[in-house]
């Protein structure tokens, strides 16, 4: 089978190849001359170079010779050290055609530094004459040395004319060779695309004409195909499927109704399933309760057990409330003590409870039931083991962002694993427990960051919710709330 990824292999290695070599061509000319250019104006430069220091040099040894300081001797010195490294660098500028007239050249330099350091002689001398007449003939001889550059640049330039008139003869010729490939290059691709892609386009009209077909219902038009690559196995791969979803469409019509009362039964159980943990209270819990007030309401009288009542009554009335709907953190917290004093009377002495408050923003909102289930975890897993009962702690702490609830008890700590299975759904639980609540508050807080257990073995477990500052009253706009 010629496959169709082997034809467009092909003609892009044809294309990459011949463009390929076309840019090495242009890349290898266009060095070549940049290089060429590169070395002849850095010839002109030198050469400029020279011209123009041999001149700048006589206004120092000019000041020299009015001041005769050590400063200006000492910059006299540099710029002849200059002229002198710059003559040297002129023996780069030698070839076949210049050799006699670079050693002229040079020796001119040297005439010019010889005489600047007889008058520099001369000054140290005294000799003030004598050293203007030196100042004279270095003038002159800086001269000589400015025509003689001139001389030398007119000489470059007749040397390189005919290799320039070739370059750009040779620019003109790469020109049309460039224009003449890319034109080449683009017909002869316009060619194969166009069969190309006629041969392909044949075959997806064949293939959209039998999916219409399929689409009205008929499923006997087969489709025929004349190629040997993919599009034959995709034609071939397309009629199976027409006859395998003939055969199934009567399966799929008998099990449509079946289908859409199963999912009709599950959105009812989940319902229901959402309903049962909105409404669910702890059994063991209310039984406990009530065989406690009915002992204190045997051995005191009527006062103590009518609080009593009356306090479970309130968390029961705080259980059974719209679950969607937030609480403040002051109606949390006032629950916590109706729940607290719950458990003082049902287990006397066996638990403290302390807590301490470093804000006034208490009417900060949170889910409703955040706290108190985490409270009843530490009495349950912590307290209540203990021989010798224990301390829940709450302690409320404000920062920048957020306000800080640390439920601390004093327990025997729980294990790291155990945290991480603890912050993880697990279907299998009957109820979803510490899960629950940061589910329910990342979500009612918009933050991942909502909850930090740390927990050391026979010190106590701390619990630590985040609850954030964009539920403060003046920006509440609160939403009902999901069931996590």
């Amino acid at each position: 089978m010629n496959k169709i990824q082997h034809r467009i292999v092909v003609l892009s290695l044809g294309i990459i190849v011949v463009m390929a070599s076309f840019w090495a061509v242009i890349s290898y000319l266009n060095h070549h001359s940049m290089k060429y250019y590169q070395v002849t104006l850095e010839r002109y430069l030198l050469l400029n170079e020279i011209s123009t220091h041999s001149q700048a040099v006589l206004m120092v040894l000019n000041d020299y010779k009015l001041k005769q300081t050590t400063t200006s001797l000492e910059k006299l010195n540099a710029e002849q050290e200059i002229l002198t490294n710059l003559n040297q660098q002129s023996l780069q500028l030698k070839n076949e055609h210049n050799q006699y007239f670079i050693d002229n050249y040079r020796g001119i330099i040297d005439s010019q530094l010889n005489t600047m350091e007889m008058m520099e002689r001369a000054v140290q001398s005294n000799q003030l004459q004598l050293a203007q007449t030196f100042y004279d003939e270095s003038v002159d001889i800086s001269q000589y040395v400015n025509e003689t550059t001139l001389s030398l640049l007119k000489m470059e330039i007749s040397d390189h004319e005919q290799i320039y008139e070739r370059m750009i003869h040779l620019g003109e010729s790469i020109t049309k060779l460039g224009v003449t490939t890319l034109g080449t290059v683009f017909v002869f691709l316009l060619i194969l695309s166009y069969l190309f892609s006629k041969g392909i386009t044949k075959s997806i009209e064949s293939l959209i004409k039998g999916a219409k077909e399929i689409a009205k219902g008929n499923f006997d038009q087969p489709i025929n195909v004349k190629a040997n690559d993919e599009m034959l196995f995709l034609a071939d791969t397309f009629n199976q499927m027409r006859q395998s979803i003939k055969e199934l469409i009567q399966e799929i019509k008998s099990k449509a109704k079946l289908e859409k009362e199963v999912k009709e039964y599950e959105l009812l159980l989940k319902d229901s399933e959402l309903k049962l943990l909105q409404s669910q209270m702890n059994p063991h819990f209310l039984f406990n309760t009530l065989n406690a007030l009915s002992k204190k309401a045997y051995v005191e009288g009527a006062k103590e057990t009518s609080n009593l009542m009356v306090t479970v009554a309130n968390l029961l009335r705080y259980n059974l409330r719209n679950f969607d709907l937030p609480v403040t953190l002051q109606e949390e917290l006032d629950i916590i003590h109706e729940y607290i004093e719950i458990l003082q009377a049902r287990f006397p002495n066996r638990v403290q409870f302390e807590l301490s408050i470093q804000t006034d923003q208490l009417d900060i909102l949170l889910p409703s039931l955040s706290i108190q289930p985490i409270v009843e975890n530490a009495f349950v897993h912590s307290i209540d083991p203990s021989e010798f009962g224990g301390t829940i702690s709450i302690n409320i702490s404000e920062h920048p962002s957020y306000i800080m609830v640390e439920i601390m008890d004093d327990g025997k700590g729980i294990a790291v694993d155990k945290i991480q299975s603890l912050l993880q759904f697990d279907q299998n639980r009957k109820s979803h427990g510490i899960y629950s609540v940061v589910k329910r508050l990342s979500i009612f807080f918009g933050e991942e960051d909502v909850v930090d257990i740390t927990s050391k073995p026979n010190i106590g477990t701390c619990v630590a919710l985040k609850l954030y500052k964009a539920r403060l009253p003046s920006e509440r706009g609160v939403q009902p709330l999901p069931d996590g």
